[in-house]
């Protein structure tokens, strides 16, 4: 229901049990293979490999959770974007002999991030090449976004106006 994947690795053994949601992120059939520290490593984006296994080394040196973001390569070569935490088990003697954790495929969320961060920098684009002072209100008159003929016009510096009332002005 939530589209989340646990995985469960066993450290000394190499045994990883993956819940059948992780199989799915990953684009593979629920319990088809063994995910092996090396199998799941192939799946990793190679230009991420390096910081995948730097978190690990650091969790497994002083255990700790961890988090991160992680790009992989599906097996028919969609790369999706997931967001991993997890932890290091250890035994009695503080040895890690277990790291577990949770992984979510948030592709579509970051897809999207980027998508307003682009329209917002096309928008204040377009304001900064007005040759006209132009102010963006909201509902309630509160200024949210200023041009530079605004600042040169006024003599405001944009962190001075934004966020004021505009009848202030």
């Amino acid at each position: 229901i939530g589209r989340l994947g646990s995985y469960d690795w066993e450290i000394a053994t190499d045994t990883n049990r993956w819940s059948d949601e992780l199989f799915r992120i990953y684009g593979t059939e629920p319990q088809s293979f063994n995910p092996s520290y090396e199998r799941f490593m192939a799946f990793v984006h190679p230009e991420d490999r390096d910081a995948v296994m730097a978190v690990h080394r650091e969790a497994l040196a002083s255990p700790a959770p961890y988090f991160m973001e992680e790009r992989i390569i599906r097996p028919d070569g969609e790369v999706r974007i997931l967001s991993t935490a997890g932890e290091v088990v250890t035994d009695a003697a503080g040895q890690p002999v277990r790291m577990v954790g949770v992984c979510m495929d948030v592709t579509d969320q970051r897809r999207a991030e980027a998508a307003s961060t682009e329209a917002a920098q096309r928008f204040q684009s377009l304001l900064d090449s007005s040759p006209d002072a132009v102010l963006v209100v909201d509902h309630s008159g509160t200024i949210l976004q200023v041009n530079g003929e605004v600042m040169a016009s006024f003599g405001y510096q944009a962190d001075e106006i934004i966020g004021t009332p505009v009848d202030n002005r």
